[in-house]
């Protein structure tokens, strides 16, 4: 009979091999119910004196993704919500004339929380909205 950690460690290799000529490029992908199976493993293994990483050559993952998985943030519940991609905020132009006579567009942002700044030209602008968190 195969031990626990033989198991584990031929179905990563399968994931992994599975997945390398599919998609190479993209981030491997291993179901909550196994990374749950692998972290049960380690934490067993903890408590008989054996090393993280120990654990993760004898299962042959990364010792990074090992740490990554034992600390809960391969977890969504546990991992901070994330923050929309786009920002609700309101942006308003209007032309000025400025002192060398060529009128000038001049921009207003407004955010959701009620903070507005004025009288900002394009680039200051952009760099505002690339630093809004």
């Amino acid at each position: 009979m195969k031990s626990e950690a033989e198991a584990l460690r031929q179905e990563l290799a399968r994931i992994a091999e599975e997945h390398i000529p599919t998609s190479p490029s993209r981030p491997m992908v291993y179901p909550e119910e196994l990374i749950e199976r692998v972290i049960k493993y380690v934490r067993q293994q903890a408590r008989r004196g054996q090393s993280a990483v120990q654990s993760s050559q004898e299962l042959g993952i990364p010792r990074t993704r090992l740490h990554y998985w034992l600390y809960g943030r391969h977890n969504p519940a546990a991992a901070p919500p994330k923050s929309p991609l786009i920002r609700p905020v309101q942006v308003s132009a209007k032309v000025v004339p400025v002192s060398d006579g060529v009128p000038e567009r001049r921009y207003t942002l407004r955010s959701p929380a009620g903070w507005e700044l004025s009288d900002l030209r394009l680039p200051e602008l952009v760099e505002l909205l690339r630093r809004i968190p």
